[in-house]
């Protein structure tokens, strides 16, 4: 997997192939990671807009990950 955009603490989008998985760090007390493949209509937004166009879906993603168990993968 090739690194694409980082923030420490925060998240790490990596291109796997044809996919773009976006790893939030989640949590409170204990961290834990959530990662997601984007759709295609947010590598849209990352193409136009690089991370600032998806601050929004981390915020959702760390707000609420299980909203996002549908599209987990494991990184």
């Amino acid at each position: 997997m090739e690194k694409l955009a980082e923030a420490a603490w925060d998240y790490i989008l990596y291109r796997d192939g044809e996919r773009l998985v976006l790893v939030v760090a989640c949590g409170t007390v204990a961290i834990y990671e959530w990662a997601v493949v984007l759709t295609e209509a947010e590598r849209e937004v990352w193409e136009a807009e690089g991370m600032v166009g998806l601050r929004f879906l981390v915020q959702a993603i760390r707000d609420n990950p299980r909203a996002f168990a549908d599209r987990r993968v494991e990184v």
